[in-house]
This record gives structure tokens, sequence and C-alpha cells, in this order.
């Protein structure tokens, strides 16, 4: 592989910059909720000043805050989750189970049907298919619904 001494530098950089970006423009409005006032030391014999941190009219602003708490709320919990849940779809998908639709994960398939199938007694059996059954349909419904 001869594609130059800086190729590792830049598929590093090709990965780790948008993941920069996103983040600094992300968290930049971080720096404007709060200041910095220098109050004076009671008492002092020194001219001494102390530092103490104080939120701003931005922070206090509830458009501001009902706005940025929706927005991280939908970028950082509402988007992964969605995601997750497509490719995990995606990755245990089979082509059609006994029951007649197709399997949402393998791993419902691997929490139903641990151990043997012939070690469980007819009644469990039918009640462990059922719960198969639901769940899958429920988390693929809910795949359908949230992805699209």
């Amino acid at each position: 592989m001869s594609e130059g001494p800086y190729a590792l530098r830049k598929r590093m950089a090709k990965f780790l910059l948008p993941v920069l970006i996103l983040t600094v423009a992300m968290n930049v409005t971080k720096f404007f909720e709060i200041y910095i006032v220098y109050s004076p030391v009671p008492d002092s014999a020194t001219n001494a000043t102390r530092p103490e941190l104080r939120v701003s009219e931005f922070r206090m602003n509830p458009t501001y805050s009902i706005f940025f708490n929706w927005f991280r709320f939908i970028t950082i919990g509402i988007i992964p989750f969605c995601l997750l849940v497509y490719f995990n779809t995606q990755v245990g998908c089979v082509d059609v189970s006994p029951l007649g639709f197709p399997l949402v994960c393998s791993f419902f398939k691997s929490l139903f049907y641990w151990g043997k199938r012939d070690s469980v007694g007819n009644g469990v059996r039918k009640i462990r298919d059922t719960c198969y059954h639901y769940v899958c349909k429920l988390a693929l419904g809910f795949a359908q619904f949230v992805c699209g």
C-alpha cells in the first residue's frame, strides 16, 4: 500500500473533523450563557478581587432554553435512538419466520429460543412462541413508525 506517508492522517481527519465541527457547533452557545464578574473581597487589606460566575440574560431567555433543550433532545436522543433501531433491525433480519412475518432482530430470537426446543413442554413452547411473535411485531412496528 503506497498511499503516501500521510494516508493515515487523511483517513483519520476524514472521520474526526466532522465530529469535531459538529461538537463545537452544538456547544458554542454555552460560552455565552455565563460571564465572570470580579467582586472585591470584603475586609481585605489589599485591593483583592475574586471571580464569580453569573448567569447571563441569554441563558435566562425562555425561548433559547426551550429551543436548546429540544434541539439537544432530538440530536442526542431521538436521532441516535432511531439510527440504532434501524441498523439493529437491518442486521438481524431473516427471510420469513414460522409465524409469517419478517423477524425483526436476532436478539429476540435468542431471547425466546434459549436451549433446545425439544426440552420444553408444548404449553411453555406455545407461550414462548406467542411472546416471541408479539415482541417481534411490536419492535417491527416501532421501527417502521420511527424510521419511516
